[in-house]
């Protein structure tokens, strides 16, 4: 809500916008081995304006990383 919030979109932050649709809508669907490699390129991009802060960051990537933990568990 932040990065829309901020009517000045220049060219950066229309692609950390793109970035974080993007991520959004992957993360409705399947937990694809595919889907999980585009959410943490675009939440790469993302987030590389500092577009959450650090206690909002965390949670996030621990959310991500169970996530992960989970669509493995059948190939271990």
């Amino acid at each position: 809500k932040r990065v829309i919030s901020d009517k000045k979109y220049s060219e950066q932050r229309l692609d950390v916008l793109s970035a974080l649709v993007l991520a959004e809508n992957t993360l409705n669907g399947p937990s694809t081995k595919q889907r999980r490699l585009i959410v943490s390129l675009a939440l790469s991009v993302g987030t590389q304006m500092k577009t959450f802060k650090d206690e909002e960051l965390f949670p996030l990537q621990v959310v991500i990383k169970k996530l992960d933990l989970i669509s493995e568990l059948r190939e271990r």
